[in-house]
């Protein structure tokens, strides 16, 4: 019976290859997503969105610059949520105008700096670590010390080591990376150091779409069913 699996073996794997083209085919369009928590969340809300304009979506999750280069060429048909402004750095991006996610705190970690946060002048002294990719940092002051990683988890783990003073991060993002690593002697400083909104992004070619799902959101926001679609993802981190 096992040498008559085996033997089986090759031609199984062949047509499981053969299979996965066909099924992204069976999607309108491939949006990508990236791989942090709010990402989760917007996922959801974009195969809600999509469905309300009658188109079903394949999600694919890579890191972050790369959902947004993969855009860019075209090889993606759009984004999940995303702050605003990126089309300047990735020009064949068109951004929808209602936010998928109309506020997200962006949040100050640290493991033993005390300090009131009054914006982002007020990180200036300290090593920063953020995720690589994630552009929040563009709506900061030049001159900052920033050092990047793959992961919020990773971010975190340097924050432990002492690499870096603080984490900025998103703070869904933020609460999730801190339950994954399990880190208690890191804390979540108040205010949010800036709230953000995020806003899906359509490749040039997909552009006549823009009208539709504009208003597919701004009736799914007026519902609450955004809303409610993010509540359920954050109190999953409760």
């Amino acid at each position: 019976m096992l040498r008559n699996w085996l033997g089986w073996w090759p031609f199984a794997s062949a047509l499981a290859l053969l299979m996965f083209p066909l099924c992204a085919q069976c999607a309108d369009l491939v949006i990508g997503e990236g791989n942090t928590a709010i990402s989760d969340i917007s996922e959801q809300i974009v195969i809600r969105v999509y469905e309300k304009i009658g188109l079903k979506v394949e999600i694919v999750h890579v890191p972050l610059e790369r959902q947004l280069s993969m855009a860019n060429v075209g090889s993606f048909d759009g984004t999940g949520a995303r702050q605003s402004g990126l089309e300047k750095a990735y020009p064949n991006l068109v951004m929808v105008p209602t936010p998928l996610i109309a506020s997200e705190p962006m949040m100050v970690f640290t493991k033993d700096k005390t300090f009131e946060v009054k914006g982002w002048e007020s990180v200036r002294p300290y090593k920063i670590g953020t995720i690589f990719g994630f552009k929040a940092t563009g709506y900061a002051p030049e001159g900052l010390d920033v050092e990047t990683a793959s992961t919020i988890e990773q971010a975190f783990q340097k924050l432990d080591a002492g690499r870096t003073d603080v984490v900025i991060a998103a703070h869904t993002t933020g609460l999730a990376g801190l339950h994954k690593t399990g880190l208690k002697s890191i804390r979540m400083l108040q205010p949010p150091i800036t709230t953000l909104s995020l806003y899906a992004y359509l490749n040039k070619k997909n552009s006549e779409l823009l009208p539709k799902l504009d208003q597919a959101i701004k009736s799914l926001t007026a519902s609450g069913e955004i809303q409610g679609i993010i509540e359920a993802g954050r109190k999953k981190l409760n």
